[in-house]
């Protein structure tokens, strides 16, 4: 048997700090991702998966941080993972 699933991620755009300035503004984006599930019909004890994360393969960021005067004020930006595409095991026992 099989199943087959997707996901959409949806972030609105939004701000880093509590002045909201366009210095601090993060932009919305969309995340896409997908998968499908295959077991056989007559026993349920193990399955294989291919899915697929970030399908798009878009750079959306999910955090800007600032740093002190010490460090220059220096930004540190964390982004989503790239695309990824995969297969999983599985077994029950």
């Amino acid at each position: 048997s099989g199943l087959v699933g997707s996901e959409m991620c949806i972030r609105d755009r939004r701000y880093t700090r509590i002045f909201n300035l366009d210095y601090d503004e993060i932009p919305g984006w969309h995340e896409y991702n997908a998968q499908i599930t295959l077991s056989p019909a007559d026993a349920d004890d193990w399955f294989v998966q291919i899915y697929g994360q970030n399908i798009t393969n878009a750079e959306n960021i999910e955090s800007l941080g600032l740093g002190s005067a010490a460090v220059g004020f220096t930004r540190g930006i964390n982004a989503r993972e790239p695309r990824v595409w995969g297969m999983r095991f599985g077994m029950k026992f």
